[in-house]
C-alpha cells in the first residue's frame, strides 16, 4: 500500500481514469463483442450448454408427464361430476 497521500490519490486517479478508458471501449463493443469478454462468454456458454439430446430426452418426459396429467385431470372430473350427481340426487330423494 502507498503510504504517501499524494502518490496513492495519483494512482487512484489514474486507475479510474484507465477504468473509464476501458469502459468506453465496452460500451463501444456492446460488452460481448470486446475481445476481452467475448472468450470468456464463450467459455461459460460451452461450459454451461445442456447436450441437445438430454434436452431432447428431457421434453420428451415433459411431454409425457403432461399427458398423464392430462389423464388424471379427466379421472378427476369424471369422479367430481359423478360426485356431485350423486349429491344432487341425495339431496332430491332426501325431500319427501
Amino acid at each position: 500500500m502507498i503510504e504517501d497521500p499524494i502518490k496513492r490519490g495519483s494512482k487512484y486517479l489514474w486507475l479510474t481514469l484507465q477504468t473509464h478508458r476501458m469502459m468506453k471501449e465496452y460500451v463501444t463493443a456492446k460488452f460481448r463483442e470486446h475481445p476481452s469478454i467475448a472468450p470468456m462468454l464463450n467459455i461459460s456458454l460451452f461450459k454451461s450448454m445442456v447436450p441437445l439430446e438430454k434436452f431432447e430426452a428431457l421434453r420428451e418426459t415433459c411431454k409425457r408427464i403432461d399427458a398423464t396429467a392430462q389423464g388424471a385431470k379427466v379421472v378427476a372430473d369424471k369422479a367430481m361430476s359423478a360426485a356431485n350427481a350423486a349429491k344432487g340426487q341425495g339431496k332430491r330423494e332426501a325431500k319427501p
